[in-house]
């Protein structure tokens, strides 16, 4: 058994869903609700501040969602268990978790109970079975065939092109956020000069002669959400 408790930070733009998803975690003594937030950006700037264990984030938030936080987060954490929370169950959805590298997907009907499970299983490292989990270690079938699995969602291309490299995925959705290069090099935790070399070769790579047309170009694209 671990000797300290689980730490979890929550992130989800429904205050009400929040409170009560931690009045329910905190009932647990070994698990720790360290922070939440209903903003993306703010949540990505604490959780550097203060690394948890496990981050339960919302499919869709305004501006940034929950998916492309995770893509931003993964490259300096690892090993910190990162769980995606939605009321759909649309494999297009499941692909975009399972790309950006969560590792699960829950369905927000889940019980209190259920979910402290959840996450006791993925921090100690044992294989989660949950009816309310779709496990994304095994590969999600395009067709929607899987019983857990409906159609309530939009079919969805690559939300950016795909000959970029991760870093410059994070850092061309941070622009289509509206953030600034100073705002890009905090949140990635770089300097602003390695920002402005991603964002120079996101222009050539896209073939574009600056910003406002690389936003106009990626933002045209179709993208995944959800809640």
């Amino acid at each position: 058994m671990r000797e300290q408790p689980i730490s979890v930070f929550i992130v989800d733009d429904h205050p009400l869903f929040r409170t009560g998803l931690k009045m329910s975690l905190v009932q647990e003594s070994q698990i720790k609700v360290i922070g939440e937030s209903g903003d993306a950006f703010e949540a990505v700037e604490a959780i550097h501040a203060h690394p948890p264990d496990v981050l339960l984030v919302d499919m869709e938030m305004p501006i940034l969602s929950g998916v492309s936080m995770i893509g931003l987060l993964r490259q300096s954490y690892p090993d910190m268990i990162m769980i995606v929370l939605s009321g759909h169950r649309n494999a297009a959805y499941v692909v975009g978790a399972m790309e950006a590298g969560a590792n699960g997907y829950l369905l927000k009907n889940i019980s209190a109970e259920h979910l402290a499970e959840v996450i006791h299983g993925f921090a100690e490292g044992r294989r989660v079975v949950s009816p309310y989990l779709i496990n994304l270690m095994i590969q999600v079938p395009t067709d929607n065939t899987d019983p857990l699995l409906d159609g309530d969602g939009p079919e969805c291309a690559p939300s950016l092109p795909s000959h970029l490299s991760p870093r410059e995925h994070e850092v061309l959705e941070l622009m289509l956020a509206g953030k600034s290069n100073k705002d890009i090099a905090r949140i990635l935790r770089v300097s602003v000069e390695t920002v402005k070399t991603h964002v120079h070769n996101i222009l050539n790579k896209l073939q574009v002669r600056n910003r406002a047309e690389a936003i106009a170009l990626a933002s045209g694209r179709p993208r995944c959400s959800g809640s």
